[in-house]
């Protein structure tokens, strides 16, 4: 009868997290497909299209992402027509978040051994902070999914199982060509690994490994960039300048724990409430289970599993220490790495009690009963979270997409300055950047861009928003406003011989 009740508890918890993970997902489908875009989403969708058009990144316009993401993006814009590409986009990062979350749950089996891993996708799908830049169009989360895999089988390797390690260095390798923020990560990923080679004096087999599969993928990406020609360039732009660029947090800072106090944005609804009092609970509990982890390291893994645990506990507070106090931009996206990890530690939390409450049949009534108020707690504040953001929508930017390509020939040059325009030629070599704010902080000298407008007869520019027109240096909105004229909502300028030759004043951008 005990035995059978042993699994009475873990039964009906696993059956109710699982329903409410297939509730919360299809909420988060919804979310991802209608949901407006940032300026970074249709940057890289922008980048994307020009890229299958034919042109070389970082050569003929200036881009310092890592090439990797591309790999995924490409194929889609070239796949999908009209503005079907965005939703396709966001799909397949919905695809990526989804396999995030079978990754993690597969490191937690593997170091921890408990069917309290079938919580993980529940609690990394709940998470407010940074939940929606999860399913954004955006390197990171792949990036974190091919870390957490390639740790996973370096974990597999550690505890004694298959040699998987040139798998894990593959794997890892891949996640530094998607990003290149990745290579702090990765090399204390393998600093852990070296240290278990040493101390547990074992082979150095799994250290040759991974650093053969990281050396393999290196080898590729530095073939096609070469392949681009101009190299220096293609350096300048993978290391000095993205770093010249990100330095423009500090003109606009924005302060660590911003994203921690209430605000609608990122917790849906204003103000206290359960989803985001179950938010600062979670990255609490996983901060202090981290922390105990770390400097109990033999507790729960013992002499053999020390350095499983000292590597994962490293890679988690060096990404959140790198959030707060090195990275000058403090936006959503920089705490993808530390939530992931979050995530692990608070589900590990829940382990530990499942451990000391199993021991008694009041135990686990009591489990039972803990879990029970979580998940109502995780339902409600999943609600006031999410239900708010599915009136944001992206119809808006569909319409004046849709009405863009309609009415301009798709041979017109446009200057985009958010990159939602995408499928016309760009005239200047800087499109998507708010390049009067960055000119002045990028060693790089930016071409006039009246110059460009002018050498390609630009006679449409795209802003997006005031805000984004206002980015520009005074000389180039004086320029503008002289020989363009806003239209619709103002997003769109058309040059004003043009404007004369067209009843443009009542083109009505926004399709109303």
């Amino acid at each position: 009868m005990k035995y059978r009740a042993s699994y009475i508890v873990p039964c009906v918890v696993g059956v109710m997290a699982i329903g409410l993970t297939v509730w919360m997902w299809q909420l988060k489908i919804q979310l991802g497909i209608h949901r407006y875009f940032e300026i970074d989403e249709l940057a890289y969708l922008y980048w994307a299209t020009h890229i299958q058009m034919g042109l070389k990144p970082y050569i003929d316009f200036l881009f310092y992402p890592a090439p990797g993401f591309f790999i995924l993006l490409v194929p889609i814009v070239s796949a999908f027509q009209g503005i079907a590409v965005f939703a396709a986009s966001r799909g397949a990062m919905l695809v990526v978040f989804a396999s995030l979350s079978i990754a993690l749950m597969l490191l937690f089996w593997e170091l921890r051994r408990s069917w309290i891993a079938i919580l993980i996708p529940l609690v990394l799908v709940f998470l407010p902070l940074p939940s929606d830049k999860f399913i954004e169009i955006r390197p990171d989360t792949l990036a974190m999914t091919l870390f957490i895999f390639g740790l996973w089988l370096q974990m597999r390797h550690m505890n004694g199982k298959q040699n998987t390690s040139l798998v894990a260095g593959l794997l890892y390798g891949a996640s530094v060509a998607v990003s290149q923020k990745m290579a702090m990560t990765v090399g204390i990923a393998l600093l852990g690994g070296v240290c278990w080679t040493i101390v547990q004096k074992q082979s150095w087999r799994m250290v040759k490994g991974i650093t053969s599969g990281i050396g393999v993928v290196g080898a590729g990406v530095l073939f096609y960039l070469f392949s681009l020609g101009n190299f220096p360039m293609i350096w300048y732009s993978l290391t000095k300048f993205s770093f010249e660029a990100s330095s423009l947090g500090k003109i606009f800072p924005i302060p660590p724990q911003f994203f921690f106090i209430p605000n609608d944005v990122v917790y849906g609804t204003g103000g206290l409430h359960i989803g985001y009092i179950a938010n600062l609970a979670l990255w609490i509990i996983g901060l202090c289970m981290a922390a105990v982890r770390l400097f109990s390291p033999y507790a729960i893994s013992g002499k053999k599993g020390v350095w499983q645990e000292v590597t994962l506990t490293l890679v988690f507070y060096c990404s959140f220490l790198l959030f707060c106090y090195v990275l000058p931009m403090k936006h959503a996206q920089y705490l993808i790495p530390p939530a992931i990890f979050i995530v692990f530690y608070a589900v590990d939390g829940i382990g530990e009690i499942w451990r000391y409450l199993k021991r008694t049949i009041g135990g686990h009534v009591l489990f039972l009963i803990l879990c029970s108020l979580a998940f109502y707690f995780f339902w409600r504040g999943y609600s006031l979270v999410t239900m708010p953001k599915l009136y944001w929508t992206n119809e808006n930017d569909m319409q004046k997409v849709k009405t863009l390509w309609k009415n301009i020939p798709l041979t017109e040059p446009i200057f985009d300055m958010v990159g939602l325009t995408m499928r016309y030629p760009q005239p200047y070599i800087a499109p998507v950047y708010p390049i009067g704010q960055m000119a002045p902080v990028i060693t790089y000298r930016l071409p006039p861009l009246v110059a460009s407008l002018v050498s390609t007869d630009t006679k449409f520019i795209y802003s997006g928003t005031p805000e984004r027109f206002s980015t520009l240096s005074n000389e180039d909105q004086l320029y503008i406003k002289e020989r363009f004229t806003p239209v619709g909502d103002n997003t769109l300028w058309v040059r004003n011989d043009i404007v004369a030759s067209r009843d443009w004043l009542e083109y009505d951008i926004t399709g109303q």
